[in-house]
């Protein structure tokens, strides 16, 4: 059967993102600017390849394949359904040029899929009487109502992270950016300051409309460190990777110089040039509530069937209500927090999306709730080129999905 990814775009969310592409932005001097996830529409050819069944042992094959084809690095690929991992696979070179393999249990940068991760920290926190989704960035950082932008004084939490707060689209306009990497302070200091920073900026765009920003999810990190006095790491790792066994996940490119994970990429299909991990590896650390957790499959896999509990009424993290919230975006919109929503035939109705790249990574999730459908895969290289295979090996596991239901 032919199974297109896109057969429902995400037109009006798409073309709501302003100056955001695949590639994301690119800074001055060579520097990478932060992880952009366009919530971009999906493939719009559909696929008659016979893929197979899933859980008939052969997805390695399927997706060596897409990733021959794309002329990727390296491919990993997940399905999920009703709780469970039904098949993984992962192919390719950790880095072009060596001669070590991608396995299963390596971990990938999944960029602006982080998001949504930070969004779920914040019902915890209002789940507990810390904050509520009206607080407001005046309300958290007092000391900076007369000196922030002042529309920026009544913005709601919620707003941040439905993206409809106006603040600034473009982080590298931020007086810090070139000196970021280089600062020695903690983690905590330099997000309250790059946040400080942002709220000095004008804003963009009209406020309650969808914007796509990455300034408002790292000043919504910025506010629930306030509030308990932990890192927004610690926060994620506390009450997100601990309870749900995500002993993988951590911050920033994996891996090191001797290339036990995989290393991201530069260039395109035919040119990859690898990127060794170091400061100049991802974006800097202090951007991290908008994208730079890193993931083995099966870990994100467990976040997924998480996701999907929540979306089935099941209380887990938070409660149910509280996931109804995240994955609900405001009238007029189709973006949630850190969720894209729309509709897909193959998904019987409802998906929850989201793209993510810091140029030298790519990952895609779908989730279809109808179905307990739960879909990842990744790249270890950016831009088109990773878009077109990442969505090609989605495509391929709904194919092999509707091959095994249908029997």
């Amino acid at each position: 059967m032919i199974i297109g990814v896109g057969e429902v775009g995400l037109i009006e969310l798409s073309k709501a993102i302003r100056g955001l592409g695949r590639s994301g932005y690119r800074g001055t001097g060579g520097l990478l600017a932060l992880a952009v996830v366009a919530l971009l529409v999906a493939s719009e050819s559909g696929l008659a390849q016979e893929y197979g069944v899933a859980g008939d042992a052969n997805l390695q094959q399927v997706i060596e394949s897409i990733r021959s084809d794309n002329q990727l690095p390296a491919l990993v690929a997940v399905l999920v359904h009703d709780g469970e991992i039904v098949e993984m696979a992962a192919t390719g070179r950790r880095a072009v040029g060596f001669d070590e393999l991608v396995t299963a249990d390596d971990v990938w940068h999944v960029g602006s899929l982080t998001k949504a991760m930070t969004a779920t920290l914040a019902p915890v926190l209002v789940e507990r009487g810390d904050l509520s989704w009206d607080t407001t960035i005046g309300a958290v950082f007092p000391e900076l109502v007369g000196t922030m932008n002042e529309e920026y004084e009544d913005v709601r939490l919620e707003e941040l992270l439905y993206h409809t707060a106006a603040l600034p689209v473009d982080v590298l306009r931020a007086p810090s950016w070139a000196s970021l990497r280089a600062d020695t302070a903690a983690m905590t200091v330099q997000r309250y300051r790059f946040a400080v920073e942002l709220l000095g900026m004008s804003s963009e765009g009209e406020r309650g409309e969808f914007q796509y920003s990455n300034a408002g999810y790292i000043v919504a990190g910025a506010m629930l460190e306030r509030v308990t006095g932990l890192g927004w790491e610690e926060l994620l790792a506390v009450e997100m990777f601990v309870p749900l066994g995500m002993g993988s996940c951590g911050f920033g490119a994996p891996g090191d110089s001797s290339r036990d994970e995989p290393w991201g990429h530069l260039g395109k299909a035919g040119s990859w040039r690898p990127v060794e991990p170091g400061p100049y590896a991802d974006n800097p650390l202090v951007l991290g509530p908008a994208g730079t957790v890193h993931c083995s499959g099966a870990d994100y896999a467990r976040y997924m069937i998480e996701q999907l509990a929540g979306a089935a009424g099941v209380d887990g993290l938070v409660s149910a209500a509280s996931f109804q919230v995240l994955h609900t975006p405001p009238a007029g919109s189709v973006y949630a927090m850190g969720w894209g929503v729309g509709a897909r035939g193959w998904a019987g109705g409802r998906v929850l999306n989201h793209h993510g790249s810091n140029t030298m990574w790519w990952a895609s999730v779908w989730l279809a709730p109808e179905r307990g459908l739960g879909l990842f895969a990744a790249v270890n290289a950016g831009g088109d080129d990773a878009f077109k295979g990442a969505d090609a090996a989605v495509a391929a596991l709904i194919a092999r999905f509707e091959a095994a239901a249908s029997r």
